[in-house]
């Protein structure tokens, strides 16, 4: 799952959504790779701090927030007449647009 969801996510634009999904979506796949534990005759899923212990190294968010700071001090240092440099940092227009009513006086 990590190296599907790691191409190429230097440039996605994360939301706290969709960060959020993607932590559900992975702490579930470890639930069924760990299972469920036993405590007195009964059965729980597994606690997120369990799974950190089982899982030393940082969950998939922390992964792609860290390459997405190593992408942008790439770009940082380029030369400026790069033409991704001239392009980071603007604001991009939709081409999309909303009709608007016109008064006819």
């Amino acid at each position: 799952m990590r190296p599907i969801l790691i191409s190429a996510a230097e440039t996605w634009t994360t939301t706290k959504n969709y960060a959020r999904r993607i932590s559900i979506n992975e702490r579930k796949i470890f639930r069924r790779i760990y299972g469920p534990i036993c405590e007195k005759g009964q059965w729980r899923k597994r606690y997120r701090r369990e799974l950190e212990q089982f899982y030393n190294e940082p969950f998939i968010v922390t992964v792609l927030k860290s390459n997405r700071l190593r992408w942008a001090g790439h770009v940082v240092r380029i030369e400026d007449n790069e033409l991704l440099k001239r392009h980071y940092g603007q604001t991009w227009r939709s081409k999309r647009t909303w009709p608007t009513k016109i008064k006819l006086d």
